[in-house]
C-alpha cells in the first residue's frame, strides 16, 4: 500500500460529494468500494490507480467508511479486470476526464511551445507544465514514453521558434545578416575574378582571425590591451546587432546560443542553416559587446590607477633623493638636540637659535617643510599628466570615443532610486563612510530642484566639516551647484561657487568650478587651465543640457 496522506489530505482529496455518492447507488460490496476509490484517486492525481499498492491506506479507510464497506473488501477488487476498465469508462463519462488522443498530444506540444519558447527550457519544468495543462484540460496522462516524446518535441519546436523569431528580427535590420555572414564566409558576392588557392587560403585565415579576435579575452593591463579591446568593440559594433534583437528571450537561451557559436569555427558555422548561423553569431556578438565594454571600463580604471601609482612612486623617489642630498639637515638636528639636552632650562632664543646658526635657518626650514606636501602634489600631477600626454593619451582618447558614460541619477531618476536603495542595503552592515556620502550625493543629484535638497546639502556640509572626509566636499558642492542651476537661484549659486573656489584652490578638482559655470550658463571669471577633450563649447553645452532636461522632468511632474 502507499503512504498515509494524513487527516487533512484524506479529508481534502478522498471525501465524496453528494453527487459522487449518488453515482454508487447501483453498486455493492468490493465493486462499490473499488469504484469509489478509483473516482477519488482520479480527482486527486489526474489519473486512475494502476494497482492497489498506489492507494494510501488511510484514504482507503476513509472512503470505506463513507460507502459502508469494510476496507478489507478492496482486496477482492481487481484493478486490471474488465469490470474495473468498465468502471473507468463510466467515470470518464461522469467526470469529463478522457484518455489522451493524438489530437491532444499535438495541442499539448503547441501549448508547451507557446509557454517555453522564450525562456530556458528545462526538462523538469516542461514536464511540470505538461502535467498541469493535462489536468486543466482533464486529460489522463499517456504512457511514460509518450510523455518523453511530447517533451522532446516541445523543446525542439521551442528552440526552432526562438531561432525563427530572432532571425526575423535580424533580417529586418538593414544589412545585418550580410555582415554576420561576412564573419564566416569569404568572397560573398562572387562578382570578382576567380581566386587562386593561395588567395583563398589568405581570405580564410583572415576570417578565422577576425572571429578569433572577437572571441579572445584581454591580456594584462597595458596600452596595447586597451587598444586591442577598443578595436574589438568597433568590430562588433560595425556588424550592427539591433539592441532589442533578444528582447523577451531568456538570458540562458541567449547564453546557450553564444556558447555554441564560441565553440564553433567559421567552417563549422558555415554548415548551419542561415537562420541558425545568424542567431548564433548575433548571440556571440551581443554578449561580447557587453563583456568588452565592461572590460574597457575595468581597463580604464586600472590604467588610471597605474598612471597614478607610477607617478607617486617616481615623485617619492625624487623627493627622497633630494632630501638625502641636503646633508646639513641631519647635522643641524643633532646640534639642536645636543644643545637642548645641555641646557634644558634655557630659552629657545638662547639655546636653540645659536645651535641652528640663527633664527633665519629655522624659518627657512619650517617654510621648506610646509612646502613639501604641496610640492609633492604638484610634482605628482605633472608626472601624471606627462604619462598621460606621452604614452596613454592616444589610447584613452580612443576609449572615450567608444564609451558613453551616463549617470542614472541624471538621466533616469526612477532607476537611480532603485540603485540608491540597493546601495543602502549593501552598506547597512558596513562602515564605509566615504561610499555612504557618495550615495547621499547621488540622492542630491536625483532630487535636484526639489524643496528638500537645500536641507540635505546643509546637513552634509556640517557632517563633512566635523567628521570628514574633506576630499568629498567639492563633489557635494558641485551637486549643490546643479540643484541651484535647476532652480535658477543665482544667490545660492554664487555662494556655492565661492566655496568651490576655496576648496579647489590647490588645483585638485579645480575644473569643478568650470562645470558649475557651465551648468548655470555663466561665463568663466578667468581663463581656465582645464583642457576639455571635445573643447569647451561642446562640454558647456552638454552640462547645460542636463539642467534643461532636469527642469523639463520636474515640469512634467506638476
Amino acid at each position: 500500500m502507499g503512504r498515509d496522506l494524513g487527516l487533512d489530505g484524506v479529508v481534502d482529496h478522498f471525501t465524496l460529494s453528494g453527487d459522487e455518492a449518488g453515482w454508487l447507488r447501483n453498486k455493492t460490496g468490493a465493486t462499490r468500494l473499488g469504484f469509489a476509490v478509483q473516482l477519488k484517486f482520479l480527482m486527486w492525481r489526474g489519473r486512475f490507480p494502476r494497482m492497489r499498492l498506489e492507494l494510501p491506506p488511510d484514504a482507503v479507510e476513509h472512503v470505506a467508511k463513507q460507502v459502508g464497506i469494510a476496507a478489507s473488501e478492496l482486496t477482492f477488487y481487481d484493478f486490471t479486470s474488465r469490470a474495473a476498465k468498465r468502471h473507468r469508462s463510466e467515470l470518464r463519462d461522469l467526470t469529463g476526464w478522457h484518455e489522451c488522443t493524438k489530437t491532444d498530444l499535438v495541442k499539448l506540444v503547441s501549448h508547451l511551445v507557446d509557454v517555453i519558447w522564450h525562456d530556458e527550457p528545462r526538462e523538469e519544468q516542461v514536464r511540470t507544465e505538461l502535467l498541469r495543462q493535462m489536468r486543466a484540460e482533464m486529460i489522463e496522462p499517456p504512457t511514460a514514453a509518450q510523455v518523453g516524446t511530447v517533451i522532446r518535441s516541445a523543446l525542439h519546436q521551442a528552440d526552432e521558434r526562438a531561432v525563427t523569431e530572432v532571425a526575423a528580427r535580424l533580417a529586418r535590420a538593414d544589412g545585418c545578416t550580410r555582415r554576420l555572414d561576412a564573419l564566416v564566409f569569404t568572397g560573398l558576392t562572387g562578382d570578382g575574378p576567380a581566386q587562386d588557392d593561395a588567395t583563398a587560403q589568405d581570405d580564410e585565415d583572415d576570417v578565422e582571425s577576425v572571429l578569433a579576435d572577437i572571441k579572445a579575452h584581454p591580456g594584462n593591463v597595458s596600452l596595447n590591451s586597451l587598444l586591442d579591446e577598443i578595436s574589438k568593440l568597433k568590430q562588433v559594433r560595425a556588424v550592427g546587432i539591433p539592441e532589442q534583437v533578444f528582447a523577451g528571450i531568456g538570458v540562458q537561451v541567449v547564453g546557450a546560443w553564444r556558447a555554441r557559436a564560441s565553440a564553433s569555427s567559421p567552417s563549422h558555422l558555415r554548415r548551419f542553416a542561415p537562420e541558425m548561423r545568424h542567431v548564433l553569431l548575433a548571440a556571440l556578438l551581443f554578449q561580447r559587446q557587453r563583456e568588452i565594454t565592461d572590460t574597457l571600463v575595468e581597463l580604464l580604471n586600472s590604467t588610471v590607477h597605474r598612471i597614478n601609482a607610477r607617478a607617486e612612486k617616481k615623485v617619492t623617489e625624487a623627493f627622497v633623493a633630494e632630501f638625502t642630498k641636503v646633508r646639513g639637515k641631519a647635522g643641524l638636528l643633532g646640534r639642536i638636540a645636543a644643545a637642548s639636552l645641555g641646557a634644558p632650562e634655557g630659552s629657545v632664543r638662547d639655546v636653540v637659535y645659536p645651535a641652528a646658526d640663527g633664527e633665519k635657518t629655522l624659518k627657512d626650514l619650517v617654510a621648506e617643510m610646509k612646502a613639501t606636501n604641496a610640492a609633492f602634489a604638484r610634482s605628482k600631477r605633472e608626472v601624471f599628466k606627462s604619462s598621460y600626454s606621452n604614452h596613454y593619451r592616444a589610447g584613452l582618447m580612443k576609449l572615450l570615443e567608444v564609451l558613453d558614460f551616463r549617470s542614472s541619477a541624471l538621466y533616469a531618476p526612477a532607476q537611480a532610486t532603485a540603485e540608491i536603495d540597493l546601495a543602502y542595503q549593501l552598506l547597512a552592515s558596513l562602515n564605509l563612510r566615504a561610499t555612504t556620502i557618495n550615495v547621499r550625493r547621488a540622492e542630491l543629484i536625483r532630487d535636484a530642484g526639489s524643496d528638500s535638497v537645500d536641507d540635505q546639502i546643509a546637513t552634509l556640509r556640517t557632517e563633512l566639516d566635523i567628521a570628514g572626509p574633506a576630499s568629498l566636499t567639492p563633489a557635494i558642492e558641485l551637486a549643490g551647484a546643479f540643484h541651484h542651476a535647476v532652480l535658477d537661484d543665482h544667490i545660492a549659486l554664487n555662494a556655492t561657487l565661492t566655496r568651490l573656489r576655496e576648496q579647489t584652490s590647490d588645483e585638485d578638482h579645480a575644473y569643478f568650478v568650470d562645470i558649475a559655470h557651465f551648468m548655470a550658463g555663466l561665463p568663466l571669471d578667468d581663463p581656465s587651465p582645464a583642457q576639455w577633450i571635445d573643447g569647451e563649447p561642446a562640454t558647456r553645452s552638454r552640462w547645460r543640457a542636463l539642467v534643461t532636461a532636469r527642469r523639463e522632468h520636474l515640469g512634467s511632474l506638476r
